[in-house]
């Protein structure tokens, strides 16, 4: 996807917990300057949700945005995890982009070509079965 180029992967997987809410790292946070309490706006991008610190406060812009609580955690809108598939402790991976931190459903892949599909677990590692081939022809 083209918006993946442009990204800058953290490394960093959280789940998203039974109440819909997803753990901001700390961080993340601290870079942000993320506080309890803070307005955080939500929105869609294809397959990711875009988080930002959000700054306006009137009534109207109130309703776009959701608070960050006391352990750091935003609540991901009922719609936006339907749209997106996301149930209770669907693994999540974290990217930023400038003000924005970003998170898209974790997919796992092949360690080698990183592929998603067809993939077999090696020492809990991921391999897709055309890199699994390649290997063998090499032994």
């Amino acid at each position: 996807m083209e918006i993946e180029k442009n990204l800058q992967n953290t490394g960093l997987i959280r789940k998203i917990d039974e109440l819909g809410r997803f753990v901001i790292p700390a961080i993340l946070r601290g870079e942000f300057n993320i506080k309890s309490g803070d307005n955080i706006k939500m929105y869609l991008l294809d397959d990711f949700i875009i988080m930002k610190k959000f700054i306006n406060k009137s009534k109207q812009d109130r309703k776009i945005s959701m608070k960050v609580d006391e352990l750091g955690r935003v609540v991901i809108p009922i719609e936006i995890r339907e749209r997106l598939g996301l149930a209770m402790a669907t693994p999540m991976e974290i990217y930023v982009e400038k003000e924005n931190i970003i998170l898209k459903k974790f997919e796992p892949c092949c360690v080698f070509c990183k592929k998603s599909k067809k993939l077999i677990k090696y020492k809990n590692k991921p391999i897709c079965t055309g890199c699994i081939r390649e290997l063998k022809k090499q032994i």
